[in-house]
């Protein structure tokens, strides 16, 4: 992996540390702060004078600049050129960026950044929001620690969410997403769908329960900002969790905690997750899914079955009960049914 600037390491510690951040949110947060530092070293042209050591197998690679040697050195495009038998041209590794770099960033670079990212890189209003997120929290850690004089963010107006209904299963689908389980961790992946669509889990949720975590019919989750909270598994979950806890030493664990296993005997990963179960919407001739369509699956079949909000509210995990009201959205039959139901229809067709 390559190296980033010592203020982003010390921000990605404090996330963890202080916040309670997941590392899967932190990484997140660490990769759109990497994008928006490879786009200002390119908008700003900074180039080094550079004698290669070592190319390594991540494509990164070790180099020498002056009497300096900076190991992983992330490439950022094929620009680099020959300037001498054994020196060429690359542009500035992040780990020679100082806290004077980021005191110099101003509000036309942050917006630069997400014209960019909307024009060239076609982010979607919701991805560019995050990234603005991402770099609003990185700068207010910076200017709380008085290493900048001013927080470039502060001023940039936020990027306008368009408000969509969530794509989701029917039940029926989520029923054939399953039984499109095929391999030699079916029973895994089965107890792993089985708990996504029933129980609403974030796909970070899922990979970081525990076993510790379960008892008897009572799950306790770890969600944002380490908040606890409990889901009861239902029967379907029990019979998968069942399955799959008479299958789980066959995969010969090195973890003994994590309740949900990798082919390399470790805790699953979120990516490994994401995807199998890709695979598996792309066999029912859903490819238009992610794996957190299971989560907004979940939430509405629970409220078309008869939950109330509230009640959906905390099984999610959500902290305002108006982002759990997207999930009040019904089908064009629904709606056309409910229309239907009207009694001046019958009383008007009457006359």
């Amino acid at each position: 992996m390559y190296k980033l600037p010592k203020v982003v390491d010390e921000f990605a510690d404090y996330l963890l540390e202080i916040k309670g951040r997941s590392e899967y949110t932190v990484k997140n947060y660490v990769c759109d702060i990497a994008a928006f530092l490879e786009f200002l070293i390119k908008r700003k042209n900074m180039k080094e004078n550079a004698v290669i050591k070592k190319v390594n197998e991540d494509k990164t690679i070790d180099v020498q600049i002056g009497d300096k040697t900076y190991r992983n050195v992330k490439v950022i495009d094929d620009t680099s050129h020959k300037v001498s038998d054994n020196e060429v041209e690359i542009y500035t590794p992040f780990e020679m960026l100082d806290i004077k770099f980021f005191d110099k960033i101003t509000e036309n670079d942050i917006e630069a950044f997400l014209r960019y990212c909307a024009r060239h890189e076609k982010n979607s209003t919701k991805t560019r929001a995050r990234k603005l997120s991402s770099l609003k929290t990185f700068f207010k850690f910076l200017k709380k620690k008085k290493w900048i004089n001013a927080d470039p963010t502060y001023n940039v107006d936020p990027v306008k969410i368009e408000k969509t209904i969530p794509r989701c299963m029917t039940a029926e689908e989520g029923l054939n997403l399953i039984k499109s389980v095929d391999g030699k961790y079916k029973v895994r992946d089965i107890a792993i769908l089985t708990f996504l669509l029933n129980c609403g889990l974030r796909v970070s949720e899922l990979v970081n329960i525990d076993i510790s975590d379960i008892h008897n019919d009572t799950l306790w989750i770890f969600g944002k900002g380490k908040k606890e909270r409990v889901v009861n598994l239902n029967e379907a979950c029990m019979k998968a969790l069942s399955d799959y806890l008479e299958f789980r030493p066959k995969m010969h664990p090195k973890d003994k905690d994590a309740l949900f296993i990798s082919e390399n005997g470790t805790r699953i990963s979120v990516e490994a997750v994401q995807k199998m179960v890709k695979k598996n919407l792309a066999m029912i001739g859903r490819s238009d899914l992610t794996t957190h369509s299971c989560r907004h699956t979940a939430a509405s079949l629970m409220l078309e079955g008869g939950a109330d909000l509230k009640t959906i509210q905390e099984l999610l995990g959500h902290s305002s009960l108006s982002t759990t009201s997207i999930y009040l959205h019904i089908n064009q039959k629904q709606k056309k049914e409910a229309v239907a139901k009207n009694p001046l229809n019958n009383l008007l067709l009457s006359k």
